[in-house]
């Protein structure tokens, strides 16, 4: 069983991983979409995200298995029940297998509409090319996927990460000779979905090495209770997966049916900021993702509660950061990387941020509900969800463009997910009332709008990029530091810190 130290060392190690990886990604992410602007122009990327959207809604597909499986890998992994946890990813294997022909099967199916979707772009060789590759791509993933599921649920997916960096060097070096030499949409795509499938291969041979004892790539028998109660949960969380994935993917195709997919590679540039942004607010609670999970697997709750406060503020410092970021310098970081036709006005600065905040903010509630398994409380939510994001999405999107599908997001996401997400939590979780985290959120949407504020004053009068962007890193730790002095939770994170840094 895995003690408060050992599940010390790896959040370490993953935290390590994740800081690293924050650059490098970033680095790697600005160098090859500057590039493939470049050579390839908005269209293409506007066709790359839209693809990438529709081989997301196939991999509804996996049946919520990876989710069902990995909550079951906690506590097996945390009490050393070896038989059961090979018993879980044998019928993982099965389940990846049946996914990966369905997907095929699916991909087959919607290419005798992909043109319909894809309005506005007129080479249909590529376009098919492309689709392929990328179904192609996906249905392989799926057979290394038990591996990586006992990666993340045994705290090790700093392993992965480290993998993913190494190669990801390799593919925006790829990637830039190919689409320069090139200059082929086709040939950029099918070197890169090469390489990401030998990155899964080097992963899956490490692990299998690395667990050679447990024989996780052995047959093992599974008894018929646990085949049923696994499918039950699968079924539970279908609704759920299947509107969570439509709501993270119905963006473009509202994008391109209202401006077409010139804007939609716009709309995706600002995406993928809004992706780094992310990357550096998740650093905390990715590191401790897998951590949580063998936490509420042997743990009090009073033990979980005092964990999740400690990671909500800790999360919201970065989330803080991040949010300022891009009010005040969405603008100027997209005309600094890709060049001034790639900006939208202020308004889409706005409503991204607070797209952001909100999206931000539920991160950490979520990833306490998924590790006690309380998503199956939220099945109507998500469809609840969904259709109030696409309702706005459209109705705000055609009275102010691109910054009215950020707007209908957000509003979506604060009359629905904002609070129902930790009421399941607090109620169903820790077995207690909500309102003093409702009162804690209040706090954080008061310090990060000061902290936007004030940073945007303070910036009208500076001409310097980089000054810009101190000034708002500045003003965000002064107000978070400000207004959280002398709290129990922030306490905690600096003994946490201090302890951390005593086991490194």
């Amino acid at each position: 069983m895995k003690n408060e130290s050992s599940r010390t060392i790896s959040s370490i190690k993953n935290l390590r991983a994740s800081t690293a990886g924050i650059f490098i990604n970033v680095i790697f992410s600005f160098f090859s979409r500057k590039i493939f602007v470049l050579v390839l122009g908005k269209e293409y990327v506007g066709v790359s995200s839209l693809i990438g959207n529709i081989t997301a809604l196939i991999s509804l597909v996996d049946f919520g298995a990876a989710t069902a499986v990995t909550y079951r890998l906690y506590r097996a992994l945390a009490t050393g029940d070896d038989k059961s946890v090979c018993g879980y990813l044998h019928f993982y294997r099965r389940i990846c297998a049946l996914s990966s022909v369905l997907t095929c099967v699916a991909g087959a199916a919607l290419s005798v509409i992909l043109p319909k979707l894809v309005r506005g772009f007129d080479d249909a060789v590529t376009l098919y090319v492309v689709f392929a590759a990328s179904i192609l791509t996906s249905a392989a993933e799926y057979f290394f996927m038990p591996e990586r599921v006992l990666l993340f649920a045994d705290q090790k997916s700093y392993v992965a990460q480290l993998f993913s960096y190494a190669f990801g060097a390799v593919t925006v070096v790829a990637d830039a000779v190919v689409l320069v030499v090139f200059k082929s949409f086709s040939a950029h795509l099918l070197v890169h979905s090469a390489l990401s499938i030998l990155q899964d291969i080097f992963v899956v041979r490490h692990v299998r090495r690395q667990y050679a004892k447990l024989g996780i790539s052995s047959k093992k028998r599974y008894d018929k209770a646990f085949f049923k109660d696994l499918v039950r949960e699968m079924v539970s969380l279908a609704p759920s997966n299947i509107a969570g994935t439509l709501s993270r993917t119905v963006d473009n195709f509202i994008v391109v049916s209202l401006f077409g997919v010139s804007q939609n590679g716009v709309y995706s540039n600002y995406n993928m900021l809004l992706s780094y942004a992310a990357i550096f607010s998740v650093t905390v609670v990715g590191a401790i993702s897998a951590s949580v999970g063998n936490l509420n697997a042997s743990a009090s709750r009073a033990r979980s509660m005092r964990i999740f406060g400690m990671t909500s503020l800790a999360s919201f410092f970065l989330v803080n950061i991040s949010t300022t970021l891009l009010f005040v310098m969405s603008g100027d970081i997209m005309t600094a990387w890709l060049g001034s036709t790639m900006a939208l006005p202020f308004s889409c600065s706005c409503a991204l941020a607070a797209n952001f905040f909100i999206s931000g903010v539920r991160r950490v509630p979520v990833v306490f509900r998924d590790s006690l398994g309380l998503y199956r409380h939220e099945k109507i939510k998500s469809f609840v969800d969904l259709f109030a994001s696409v309702a706005l999405s459209v109705f705000f999107g055609k009275k102010f463009g691109i910054a009215g599908i950020y707007l209908g997001q957000a509003v979506a996401a604060f009359v629905v997910c904002l609070w129902y997400e930790p009421y399941v939590l607090f109620k169903y979780g820790f077995g207690t009332g909500v309102w003093r985290y409702y009162m804690r959120l209040l706090s954080y949407a008061a310090v990060s709008a000061a902290s936007c504020l004030c940073s945007l004053s303070l910036c009208h009068a500076v001409g310097s990029f980089s000054v810009k962007f101190l000034v708002c890193i500045a003003v965000s730790a002064v107000f978070f530091f400000a207004c959280f002095a002398g709290c129990r939770d922030l306490s905690g994170i600096f003994e946490k810190f201090s302890a951390m840094r005593a086991k490194s």
